[in-house]
């Protein structure tokens, strides 16, 4: 087994020797979230962007500092279990402990979040520079994926052991999706309650007369299916334009921006523009109007204190009145952040 220790009261040189030496480690794939990609949009979104007014408050799960709680005990729970099956050497409970602490150190924690890719998707407020930046805000993070896929997924007590186990053992076996929810005890109990070895028992089959049975040593044929390309996106309908008073048609998320906008128009395969008109007012406080267009016919129409807040207010504007779906295309912008 091997796992990576807290760095904390240790020689810093050992510990980033040992940190390099499973750098190249293969994880195992992390489980998908089933369900709607609100859950996703949550866990990606830092507390500070939700006290600005972009909660994300679900009536199924509440929020991800409830979700992080259920995670940490699922968790615990998990890396439990793969030790108290181990049985090359079997462990006390002391040890059994020990190691179990030893595997969910902070230190583990942060590897995994840096490998998994989950560190670079958190998004938050600008002013905060180091969103993850205490053992608690690490901790949390992580246990809130694991809380999710447990309280989501249609297995998920399934989809989490198997992923621990692999994480504890990344070298060894992990439970594949044909077995049960009890692991297989391979030191106690009767054999009888275990399917019995392969070849230890065939039963007997009589071909019926002019059947040849294929050799042992054939091998089947098979011929690997011609690879599916995406086709082009096809353009959207749109909606017609409303009368343009200022206002977006319906309230939209803080965190709905000019690069989100941009990049839903492209996979919707529309046009859209942005017109700034000449700045109007005194020289030392000019006011600035931009309009967004979307295949030529306005949909947003923004003012500010200067261009680019205009026209980030005119593109919030046109997603707004063009309807768009605000997490879908939130998952779609964060997946590929």
């Amino acid at each position: 087994m091997v796992v990576v220790q807290d760095p904390h009261n240790q020689d810093l040189d050992s510990f980033r020797l040992k940190r390099m030496s499973l750098d190249n480690r293969i994880l195992p794939p992390m489980p998908k979230i089933d369900g709607d990609p609100d859950i996703i949009l949550d866990l990606y979104t830092h507390r500070s962007l939700s006290t600005n007014g972009a909660s994300f408050d679900n009536n199924d799960y509440g929020d991800t500092a409830r979700l992080a709680v259920l995670g940490e005990k699922v968790m615990e729970f998990a890396v439990t279990r793969v030790l108290f099956n181990q049985t090359l050497p079997v462990l006390n409970a002391e040890e059994i402990e020990d190691k179990r602490v030893e595997i969910m150190s902070t230190a583990n924690y942060e590897f995994w979040l840096d490998k998994y890719g989950l560190r670079k998707k958190l998004r938050a407020d600008p002013s905060v520079s180091n969103p993850l930046s205490s053992d608690k805000d690490i901790r949390d993070y992580f246990h809130s994926f694991v809380g999710a896929i447990y309280h989501r997924n249609d297995h998920g007590w399934n989809d989490v052991k198997r992923w621990v186990a692999g994480l504890v053992n990344p070298d060894g076996r992990v439970p594949d999706d044909s077995e049960s929810d009890a692991m297989p005890d391979t030191t106690f109990g009767s054999s009888s309650s275990r399917p019995p070895a392969y070849g230890s028992h065939q039963p007997s089959f009589n071909p019926p007369q002019g059947f040849s049975s294929p050799s042992p040593s054939a091998t089947p044929s098979f011929t690997a299916p011609e690879p599916v390309t995406a086709p082009p996106p096809v353009p959207t309908a749109l909606p017609p334009p409303p009368p343009m008073n200022g206002h977006a048609s319906r309230p939209v998320s803080n965190l709905v921006n000019l690069a989100l906008v941009n990049q839903t128009a492209a996979q919707k395969g529309v046009e859209i523009r942005y017109e700034p008109s000449h700045p109007v007012g005194p020289a030392h406080s000019p006011i600035w109007t931009v309009r967004c267009t979307v295949n030529g016919q306005l949909y947003g129409q923004g003012t500010g204190k200067n261009q680019k807040l205009a026209k980030e207010e005119a593109a919030r504007q046109a997603w707004s009145n063009l309807g768009w779906c605000e997490c879908s295309a939130l998952l779609k912008f964060i997946e590929g952040y």
